[in-house]
């Protein structure tokens, strides 16, 4: 266990972090922004960390949260003369600072390290205090997707957004000493500042991201990029008979690309493959070594073949449903993932009424989004973990296409 102080006295200091997020929920209810159940709702969401590690269930659920309390703690003991040499432009002491802090361990999460540590939560004194470093940055983004709603759409209320903080994921992932809070933020931002043409927004965002997990960038850069060309390049309702003839070749070409490697006959292209197939493999055998994994792990052929892929698109989709796994939450969490897919179908339809090709667009997107994760990772609770910090951001993103479209009561939205 990490030697921190579980004394009252270390209670002290998260109630001192906590009282720092009630303060500014306060003064944003003193400005007219929330209302009173807004305000207790946004409170007590904020309080679920003192309830978390080694109280409800036991630190070592989340292993991952010791390299972040680790790595957290040494940064803010460095943090000034870090900051200082990043304005200076000195990264290669920067890099070497982590290096050595860090004592090669956690070298890649450096960076992400030093993010956490700039939240404007003073103390890191327990297991849970990181927690409250989490809700405060959540809360923030949430504050702010309730001002641009409230501005947008004046008539509305914001029970949606209330709602949201129900999710056990949410109300799990924001009270450890995780990133995940961090990455759900930084993700719907991204294709929030997109939809809403906020173009400094997307860059802070973008950068914030690639600290996080730079693969996610990835993930952002296509749907920026198709989101800009198709939607934005031809900003009328019916794509040009052109687009569509041309969207309608490039899918001919893929499915005659994939028989093509199939049968094995270009050889460049079957050695593209095979070095695709390598680092996928790579990618696996790494995330196979975090955590408590016992499951069997399973490398791609060289051999192409759309089977697997298909295989762990769908095991990815319905993780954690056939979970083995004794995680005191899994229950909770595979009828979070039916209401989640649930609510995307919901979305998907009412969007296909009112766009097809936005709606096509967004279920390419929740399969990509999917298979991202089910291609490298291994065990299903990972799985669920690392895909939920995208879908929540997802569903969110066709909601805000459909209240554009279509300015009437829909799910969660009476007015």
């Amino acid at each position: 266990m990490i030697e921190f102080n579980t004394s009252n006295f270390g209670l002290f200091y998260d109630l001192i972090n906590f009282l720092i997020i009630i303060t500014f929920i306060f003064l944003i209810f003193k400005k007219n922004l929330i209302n009173k159940s807004g305000f207790l709702i946004l409170s007590l969401f904020s309080l679920t960390p003192i309830l978390g590690n080694d109280v409800i269930w036991d630190f070592n659920v989340f292993i991952d949260q010791r390299k972040y309390i680790i790595t957290t703690s040494i940064v803010r003991e460095n943090y000034f003369t870090i900051i200082r040499e990043i304005f200076e432009g000195n990264w290669m002491s920067v890099q070497n600072r982590f290096d050595i802090a860090l004592f090669g361990a956690y070298q890649s999460i450096g960076y992400t390290s030093l993010l956490i540590a700039s939240t404007p939560i003073p103390f890191i004194e327990t297991v849970r205090s990181l927690g409250f470093f989490s809700k405060f940055i959540f809360v923030v983004w949430l504050i702010y997707l309730i001002f641009h709603n409230r501005k947008l759409r004046k008539n509305e209320k914001n029970y949606y957004y209330y709602l949201l903080l129900l999710s056990p994921s949410l109300l799990i992932y924001t009270s450890v000493a995780l990133k995940e809070a961090y990455i759900i933020v930084f993700f719907h931002l991204c294709m929030f500042s997109i939809l809403y043409k906020k173009s400094f927004l997307f860059i802070i965002s973008f950068a914030l991201l690639g600290l996080l997990r730079i693969e996610l960038m990835m993930l952002i850069g296509i749907f920026s990029a198709v989101y800009i060309y198709v939607f934005y390049y031809f900003p009328k309702e019916k794509i040009p008979k052109s687009t569509q003839d041309l969207l309608k070749f490039l899918i001919v070409l893929s499915i005659l690309i994939f028989s093509i490697i199939s049968i094995n006959d270009f050889s460049f292209i079957k050695e593209y493959f095979s070095f695709f197939v390598e680092r996928v493999n790579g990618m696996k055998l790494g995330y196979h070594t975090e955590g408590d994994i016992n499951s069997e792990l399973r490398l791609y052929s060289y051999n192409f073949s759309i089977i697997p892929f298909i295989y762990d698109g769908y095991y990815a989709i319905m993780s954690p449903t056939f979970s083995k796994s004794t995680n005191i939450f899994l229950y909770l969490l595979i009828i979070e993932n039916f209401l989640i897919i649930s609510l995307f179908i919901f979305y998907f339809i009412v969007l296909a009424k009112l766009n097809f090709l936005k709606s096509i667009f967004y279920i390419i997107l929740f399969l990509i989004f999917n298979l991202s994760v089910g291609i490298l990772v291994i065990n299903d609770m990972a799985i669920y973990r690392y895909k939920i910090s995208m879908l929540i951001p997802l569903i969110l993103i066709i909601r805000e296409e459909v209240l554009n479209y279509k300015n009437e009561n829909i799910i969660f939205n009476k007015s």
